[in-house]
């Protein structure tokens, strides 16, 4: 199972949003990069960031001043006729 058979149905969403921290011991970062670089390659609208310390550095700021904002501009309630 590869992430191609789910690129038709990421390309539908509005925006996906996601971060790593440089040290990170959750995730490998470099794993992250990767997901990035596919997503980019095949056209699919998202943002990454990589920021300074590990999963759980400045949490408090990232919500405020990345996650918050991130939310406030890309999500709706509308009803989406399919």
């Amino acid at each position: 199972m590869t992430i191609d058979q789910y690129i038709p149905h990421l390309k539908k969403l509005h925006s996906i949003g996601f971060d790593i921290g440089n040290q990170d011991e959750a995730v490998a970062p470099r794993t992250i990069k990767e997901l990035d670089e596919i997503l980019t390659a095949a056209g699919v609208a998202h943002t990454y960031e990589t920021y300074d310390g590990t999963h759980n550095s400045r949490r408090a700021e990232r919500i405020e001043t990345k996650m918050l904002p991130f939310f406030s501009n890309n999500l709706t309630f509308t009803t989406v006729k399919h």
